[in-house]
């Protein structure tokens, strides 16, 4: 459980972070850096800690129960984004630098917890059979695949990131009945429930929020659709926002609609020729707002999100896009190297 508690944590922080600073290489190896090297003090602190069982058991038991805390608060979306506000008004800006304080603050500590525990358990095993070693470590890197296919292709795609951060804390709360005595097995059981109560009330967005834009959090993205531009209590624009971005703003109102879409619109769509049907290629559909007027050309919009067709004409446009519109979910890069295009 705690190889699958570690590979899932890793993954829920990463998807987090998209959110708010993007997604590189240099994001991932950061993280994955933190992971490892602390990890690494972990595990040298447990090959040399001296093995009191009952001691051990009860510094393993506290450090689950912190690895709980910090996996309920360093995963949270809303505790995520106070977090880089408060970095912004502190003028740092980029991502190099609030990044590693997170990682510092909130990835440090659980990577130590979960070396320790693994390295330690591994001792005990050892010492009443040598033979268990490996596959003590074949079960735990067993865990680290089930996290990670687990918590990317099943339960971010299917339930939500909020969900999976309940079952992360779920599964790691049962280590603890395992871990624990069994006069404590009660009062581990009531911890458990406790813990994923304030977990789910933690990433609940009516509850924090007080609101229902949030139409889907998952693997793919966090897709919002906020009321803009409130005038006497009413809003004269929708917005989009995908991954923390302002991606599409729709208004009856021209002057509230992003400047970009209406230069777009007014200096490219609008002024082609009448004579001829041109095929557009939009590379990120967004809100479906380039050329949202034109019934004319033909367009082709790409998108990796494959319901974005869907949540757009229920919840942003609220109408269907006219039939000279398509939509393909695929990776733009992989298209255009599939597909011949000829451009004009």
């Amino acid at each position: 459980m705690l190889g699958y508690s570690s590979l899932s944590f890793e993954l829920i922080v990463l998807r987090q972070l998209i959110n708010f600073v993007g997604s590189n290489t240099l994001i991932t190896s950061i993280v994955i850096t933190f992971i490892l090297m602390f990890m690494s003090l972990g595990y040298y602190w447990g090959s040399v800690v001296k093995l009191n069982k009952n001691r051990l058991r009860s510094l393993i038991t506290r450090m689950i129960v912190s690895l709980n805390i910090i996996f309920i608060f360093a995963s949270s979306y809303y505790l995520m984004e106070i977090y880089f506000i408060g970095m912004y008004f502190l003028n740092i800006k980029g991502f190099l630098i609030p990044v590693s304080v997170y990682c510092l603050t909130f990835i440090a500590a659980p990577s130590v917890f979960m070396g320790f525990i693994t390295s330690s358990i591994g001792r005990i095993i050892h010492r009443y059979d040598t033979n268990y070693t490996g596959r003590f470590m074949a079960v735990d890197t067993f865990g680290s695949v089930a996290g990670s296919i687990g918590t990317t292709l099943i339960l971010m795609p299917f339930l939500s990131v909020s969900a999976t951060i309940m079952v992360l804390v779920g599964l790691t709360s049962a280590c603890l009945l395992i871990i624990c005595h069994r006069k404590e097995k009660l009062p581990s059981l009531i911890l458990l429930i406790v813990f994923i109560i304030f977990c789910y009330l933690l990433n609940n967005e009516n509850l924090i929020n007080g609101t229902n834009y949030l139409v889907k959090d998952d693997a793919v993205s966090r897709l919002e659709i906020v009321p803009e531009d409130i005038v006497d209590n009413k809003a004269q624009s929708l917005l989009m926002k995908i991954n923390g971005s302002h991606s599409s703003k729709i208004s009856a109102d021209s002057s509230l609609i992003f400047d970009y879409i209406k230069f777009i619109n007014d200096n490219f769509i609008k002024t082609m020729n009448d004579d001829n049907i041109y095929d557009i290629l939009v590379l990120g559909a967004g809100g479906f707002t380039v050329g949202i007027d034109d019934t004319k050309n033909n367009y082709t919009f790409l998108d990796v999100e494959k319901n974005l067709r869907t949540i757009t004409e229920e919840k942003f446009l609220q109408k269907p896009l006219s039939k000279n519109k398509k939509f393909v979910y695929q990776d733009a890069y992989l298209f255009m190297l599939t597909i011949k295009i000829n451009m004009i």
